[in-house]
């Protein structure tokens, strides 16, 4: 009975941290908001929504997030090399903005 406890604290510990993309940290899933006026940024397993933009496959890395497939409105197909950073605490730090998870709708 305690063997399956502690792979249980062991799943609930992995699943709170963030994951690993690419070699490098990666943010946990959810929606990250902003101060009002800034767009949030959406994260799905490996896919990030950033800027308008539903991009797979990226890297975050010093300070930089790259991805060479990104989906625009209308279906078009797009990279991207944008500023995104992941702070200590979790959040994303974006545009100068600090985005942090929280329920939608942002403000």
């Amino acid at each position: 009975m305690l063997r399956n406890r502690g792979a249980c604290a062991l799943r609930v510990l992995l699943a709170a941290a963030p994951a690993q993309a690419g070699g490098g940290l990666w943010p946990a899933d959810g929606v990250y908001c902003g101060p009002a006026g800034t767009r949030a940024i959406v994260v799905a397993g490996t896919s990030l929504g950033i800027d308008g933009l539903d991009c797979r496959g990226g890297l975050l890395r010093a300070g930089r997030y790259v991805a060479q497939r990104c989906f625009a409105d209308g279906g078009s197909v797009v990279d991207v090399d944008t500023d995104l950073a992941m702070r200590p605490d979790g959040s994303l730090m974006h545009d100068g903005a600090v985005l942090r998870r929280a329920r939608p709708p942002c403000p």
